[in-house]
């Protein structure tokens, strides 16, 4: 789980949305992504993707966790996501990290 953490916090969040955004100019221009029902559904939901006890980074959200062996620092990341949903397609929108003086 710490090479995901490691892989994850070198990830520029700012390429991803170019990249989705190049990819939903493609899928639009393709038709695609469709409404449902003639409406447009998004999805905005919230991830733990990382979570490890044994090393941090700057970024890490920290929480004490009750464990057989005592209590203990947990660090962990938080992600917000926005999908855009259709009947063939769910198409991920915008990826926002979750500060440590922020909440989903």
């Amino acid at each position: 789980m710490d090479s995901v953490g490691r892989i994850a916090s070198q990830i520029y969040l700012d390429e991803v949305r170019k990249a989705n955004s190049k990819l939903y100019s493609v899928i639009r221009r393709m038709k695609a992504l469709s409404p449902i029902e003639s409406f447009w559904v998004g999805i905005l939901d919230g991830h733990e993707m990382i979570t490890t006890r044994d090393c941090s980074c700057e970024d890490c959200l920290i929480r004490r966790v009750r464990t057989l062996d005592g209590e203990i620092e947990q660090y962990y990341h938080r992600y917000v996501t926005f999908l855009l949903a259709g009947p063939k397609i769910t198409l991920l929108l915008d990826v926002e990290p979750i500060r440590r003086s922020e909440d989903e």
